[in-house]
């Protein structure tokens, strides 16, 4: 039986989804301002559509993953367990359709999930409410049916 709050239950979506009414290069401009302003930095990005495209010749809209962490946070998480590197940085999705932007981000209540070592729970519940916090000054945020419209 799965606890409340965990990955998969039926109470509360596993992910947050965002929206910003601009294409996804503008978007991710405005993205990386509002990290910046909440000392996030983003360490990674891949450009999921141009790799799809490139290896498979298949044509997506545009699709990025930025990996997003706070270092202050990250060594906090990587003194207390070794495993760090599988939950952070933070993965958030940016796809553009119709001209706007959707962004998905793990919602916090994911920090709760049991199978979450203990050291790393309020470490990963931190960036993901940080995480959060950012984009809602940026972007609407959308419920889950209306994201998936």
């Amino acid at each position: 039986m799965r606890q409340k709050g965990s990955v998969g239950t039926t109470d509360e979506s596993a992910s947050i989804t965002f929206l910003i009414p601009e294409p996804l290069d503008k978007a991710l401009r405005l993205v990386r301002r509002g990290f910046g302003q909440a000392q996030l930095s983003v360490w990674a990005e891949m450009d999921i559509s141009g790799k799809l495209r490139q290896e498979l010749g298949v044509g997506l809209m545009p699709c990025r993953i930025l990996c997003v962490v706070c270092p202050v946070l990250l060594l906090e998480a990587a003194v207390l367990h070794p495993s760090v590197g599988v939950f952070l940085p933070v993965h958030v999705v940016a796809s553009e359709r119709r001209g706007q932007t959707q962004l998905y981000v793990l919602s916090p209540a994911f920090a709760q999930n049991p199978s979450l070592p203990l050291g790393l729970q309020l470490s990963v519940a931190k960036l993901l409410d940080r995480v959060t916090r950012a984009l809602e000054t940026i972007a609407t945020r959308r419920s889950p049916a209306a994201a998936t419209a």
